[in-house]
């Protein structure tokens, strides 16, 4: 269903004219706020899309850089370790209600004593002040000294923020050369950022200030589906990870939506390390984005897939031997931008 709606999104942004586009981000740019009875709060922002995405994912790379304990890139105190027990939404609920992507994160002492008596706090091991006769104000003075607020803030190094904050700027070739298709000028095709249609000048314009690096993605002008790319070795290069994030969008075990984005990359058929030539190969054909959860029930052989040579559906045999099939989702955007190119050979 997150797939269809997304395809039903993108077709409706290839129907729209760029100045209709334009006036309902201006018009929906707003922050609307909804109190329930029993105390839960809801916040909605709305506006670009681009953003939207960058905000998203400076939230979640915080979060999962938490959630690994990298404190360094966060500010986190050299002698100082994450000990915080929140988990992905609360992490990123919390830093968006600050001023800036930024909070406190509670943190203990690398070096905590573990001798005589002890009172476990966390991981950490707290003796106690005076284990023949317990002084509660001094033990618990000890236990404030070893947790503490340490306040962190979202990094903005550079490689920090490709590896755990980066978004996906997809743009087709007509509308970033911005040519001239013959057709009425408010038609031209939109962009993506990681999935989502944005208006063709926000496209090119975060082209334009983004990374220095385009990598070239094929599409089959059918279903605009992303075409299968060749490679060798077992790392999988930049370009082909885009390439199968582009084409899948999900995990691609049928009914889950998480996001390619985030996914791991796995091998259909296993890579043989020993005798690469008789293992299943680094290609377009034999991998495809799991969810780290489903990633994990594969490699624990409780999911088994298979994919056919010929119309590149996977097949999934669950627990149980019921089988399902998963196939990538259309892209009218793709679609709508082939019918152009068609269009210019006529």
């Amino acid at each position: 269903m997150t797939a269809f709606k997304r395809a039903v999104t993108q077709l409706i942004s290839t129907l729209v004219t760029r100045e209709e586009r334009a006036a309902q981000v201006r018009d929906r740019r707003t922050v609307e706020t909804y109190y329930e009875p029993h105390g839960l709060g809801v916040l909605i922002a709305r506006g670009p899309c681009h953003q939207i995405a960058l905000l998203e994912a400076r939230l979640a790379g915080m979060a999962r850089s938490v959630i690994k304990g990298l404190g360094a890139p966060l500010g986190v105190p050299e002698g100082r370790e994450i000990a915080d027990d929140r988990g992905m939404g609360e992490l990123m609920f919390d830093f968006l209600t600050g001023s800036q992507p930024a909070g406190a994160l509670t943190t203990q002492s690398t070096g905590s004593d573990s001798d005589t008596t002890p009172g476990q706090v966390g991981d950490s091991v707290v003796t106690a002040a005076n284990p023949a006769g317990i002084d509660l104000d001094a033990t618990a003075e000890k236990i404030a000294e070893t947790l503490a607020e340490t306040g962190v803030q979202c990094p903005v190094d550079a490689e920090w923020l490709k590896r755990q904050a980066r978004i996906t700027i997809t743009v087709p070739a007509l509308t970033l050369l911005d040519r001239n298709t013959g057709e009425d000028d408010d038609a031209r095709v939109p962009g993506m950022v990681n999935g989502h249609p944005i208006s063709p000048e926000t496209a090119r314009q975060l082209t334009g200030t983004g990374h220095s690096t385009l990598y070239r993605i094929l599409t089959d002008p059918t279903d605009g589906t992303v075409l299968d790319h060749a490679a060798e070795a077992y790392t999988i290069p930049e370009k082909m990870r885009i390439a199968l994030v582009e084409k899948w969008q999900f995990c691609t075990l049928p009914g889950c939506d998480r996001s390619a984005v985030k996914a791991e990359l796995d091998h259909i058929k296993p890579f043989n390390h020993e005798d690469p030539g008789r293992g299943g190969p680094t290609s377009m054909g034999n991998l495809h984005p799991l969810c780290r959860e489903h990633h994990q029930m594969k490699t624990d052989n409780r999911l088994k897939v298979t994919r056919s040579p010929d119309t590149g559906m996977l097949t999934w045999t669950l627990p149980g031997g019921h089988q399902l099939q998963a196939r990538p989702p259309t892209n009218p955007i793709g679609q709508a931008h082939a019918q152009q190119l068609l269009n210019l050979t006529d």
